[in-house]
């Protein structure tokens, strides 16, 4: 598994260190919120389709299918890099909430539901990626954009509108004991399911 690790690092490595290099230097250029909780979720949601577009082209199935690991590992490998590379890019604009003066301060409890959303966006994502295999990351990529940019921003404004139609309010009643349990067990029990849905298809698939 440690070796299944290091080369998903090793073949993301470039697109990792553009990605801090955004997140450090977005809110000096003022072309993103000084927030950069946005940023960390955006960035760690396009991780896997980064990730996608760097085995592009390389025959990547067909050279892990070689070795002697199960394909159960293979797929277990790709959901622990991408959690991994998410929680590490939420906690660099956590620390740099907290130790650089132009930036809004994080919360524990922020922090806690942010890792929550990467984890019920990977236990989608995955599945799909599967399912769909060929092809799927020009739909992937086109598809995150055009979702982002089409409708993040009017959810945004009809969320502001209509204070979040409740749930805002309900999330700030809880504690950050209580956010940081209910995230735990809800990204535990989504990246399970989603787990084992997406090793059941990709062993059924020939390379």
């Amino acid at each position: 598994m440690q070796a299944l690790i290091k080369k998903e690092y090793l073949v993301n490595k470039g697109s990792i260190i553009v990605d801090l290099i955004i997140l450090i230097i977005s809110p000096v250029l003022l072309f993103f919120s000084p927030n950069g909780l946005i940023l960390g979720i955006i960035l760690s949601c396009y991780q896997p389709i980064s990730n996608e577009a760097n085995e592009k082209g390389n025959d990547t199935d067909i050279f892990m299918n070689s070795l002697p690991v199960t394909r159960e590992k293979i797929v277990f490998s790709k959901y622990l890099f991408s959690l991994m590379t998410g929680a590490f890019y939420l906690s660099i604009v956590f620390l740099m909430s907290t130790f650089i003066p132009y930036h809004e301060v994080i919360t524990i409890k922020e922090l806690m539901a942010g890792i929550a959303v990467v984890s019920i966006y990977l236990s989608v994502y995955y599945p799909l990626k599967y399912l769909v295999g060929q092809g799927f990351f020009v739909i992937s990529s086109l598809g995150f954009w055009v979702i982002l940019a089409a409708l993040g921003y009017s959810i945004y404004n009809q969320g502001e509108s209509f204070d979040y139609w409740g749930m805002y309010n309900s999330y700030t009643t809880y504690t950050r004991l209580q956010v940081g349990i209910l995230s735990i067990i809800i990204s535990f029990a989504v990246l399970t399911v989603s787990f084992r849905y997406s090793s059941r298809v990709y062993k059924k698939k020939d390379f």
